[in-house]
């Protein structure tokens, strides 16, 4: 009897462990998540904290509809006499076009509506929607975001289109894939304002509250570093890989950052009574330099230099506003007083041209760059305009008809598109 002892126990040893594994496999799937591991956007367990005792965010899919929709099917374009193609998408009480952004396998919209009928149907409920279109105009995917009913920003990165919303005392990061087939959202605190901006790896975003802005990093779809940084809205982000250089509007002047990877401070330069127009690092010997345009009680500025010495300045005048832009070859400098002037200058603050705008320019929606130039979507207060510019300032100008709302335009090599609100309708043209 003794000799079988071994063997028994051996048996009873091996129907507890199997009795131990159904048991870990009836475990509930939440339970199982709480490391993200089954979950791509979840919180891993060694997230690092949001800053000043946030609760952490909460990650969870935005593809579990509480009831099945209707299969999506593709919206071909309409014909057009004057336009390659025309689409037309109505709501009720309107439609709000918040973003639009090109990629190299098409187009992407943002709007706001409360749809109750047709593609935009949301039984009414006030909703952020994406949209993706093809270089022919068809519309190929549409997803209605759940969480927020206010768009807040978008930005395309290297994780996907990235749509911030807000709503019930909270704002919600949203990630989506190319074909808006996949996406996850997370709930994170509430805000004034939100920016977002690509890295090479993952993405930054802002959250701007009252008397401070939080940054937060992302990286496969978690938040790996955090903390808070000077009041103000972030103008633009550039990676250099090893550290991240920022440029912060406020109230009473800019500021430049350069943060770590982990979003720790390293320098700070305030240039205070000076409202910055645009900032861009720039190819050179030595040192970093950047181009910064400026504009203060003494006018409009351009500025090379290293921020810590300058090594190059020259004034445009007084004007009342002004706008830059930079495609890396120019500087398009719009200035804004009695006349608005169009100036164009290299990257070694040569003037290329300067010229007087016909009609006035109230409000400039898009500005994308081409072989040197620029093509600007502006109102002139009454008419939807589209402006080429070529790299020697010449000019080529058509318009849309008359107009009151808001439009994007996107430039897919060499194909336009314009989109725009008008009544009740989104309208988007193929030019």
């Amino acid at each position: 009897m003794a000799k079988n002892t071994p063997k028994t126990l051996t048996v009873i040893l091996l129907l507890t462990l199997a009795a131990l594994s159904v048991a870990a496999v009836l475990v509930p799937a939440a339970d199982s998540q709480a490391t993200g591991e089954q979950n791509p956007g979840g919180i891993s367990s060694d997230q690092t904290e949001p800053p000043d005792g946030d609760v952490a965010p909460d990650v969870t899919p935005d593809d579990e509809p509480q009831e099945v929709p209707e299969p999506f099917s593709p919206i071909p374009p309409e014909a057009s006499a004057f336009y390659t193609y025309t689409q037309t998408l109505w709501a009720e009480g309107g439609v709000e076009l918040n973003a639009a952004h090109n990629t190299s396998d098409g187009q992407y919209a943002v709007i706001t509506h409360a749809g109750k009928e047709g593609a935009l149907n949301t039984a009414g409920v006030k909703t952020v929607s994406v949209l993706k279109l093809e270089s022919d105009g068809t519309i190929s995917a549409l997803r209605h975001l759940k969480g927020g009913d206010a768009y807040l920003n978008s930005r395309l990165t290297a994780e996907g289109l990235v749509v911030v919303t807000s709503g019930s005392g909270k704002s919600y990061v949203h990630t989506l894939s190319a074909e808006l087939n996949d996406a996850y959202v997370t709930e994170m605190t509430d805000c004034n304002g939100a920016e977002v901006y690509a890295l090479n790896e993952g993405f930054l975003l802002f959250l701007t509250g009252a008397d401070k802005t939080k940054a937060y990093k992302f990286a496969d779809g978690v938040i790996v570093a955090s903390d808070s940084l000077i009041g103000g809205s972030v103008a633009d982000v550039y990676d250099f890989m090893e550290f991240y250089l920022l440029a912060v509007k406020g109230i009473q002047g800019y500021s430049i950052l350069k943060l770590s990877t982990e979003l720790s401070p390293i320098t700070t330069e305030t240039v205070p009574e000076k409202e910055l127009l645009s900032i861009t690092p720039i190819p050179s010997e030595g040192a970093q330099k950047y181009l910064v345009v400026e504009r203060g009680a003494d006018g409009v500025q351009l500025i090379k230099t290293d921020l810590s010495k300058d090594v190059k300045r020259v004034g445009v005048g007084l004007a009342d506003s002004a706008e830059a832009y930079m495609n890396g070859e120019n500087i398009m400098l719009l200035t804004h007083a009695e006349e608005t002037r169009l100036y164009m200058i290299d990257y070694e603050l040569n003037f290329n041209s300067s010229s007087a705008l016909k009609g006035s320019v109230q409000r400039i929606f898009d500005c994308v760059s081409f072989d040197g130039g620029f093509k600007v979507l502006y109102s002139d207060g009454e008419k939807l305009k589209l402006l080429r510019i070529d790299r020697d300032g010449k000019t080529l100008s058509g318009d849309f008809g008359a107009f009151d709302g808001i439009a994007a335009l996107t430039d897919s090599e060499g194909r336009e598109m314009v989109l725009y609100t008008a009544g009740d309708s989104l309208k988007i043209i193929g030019v």
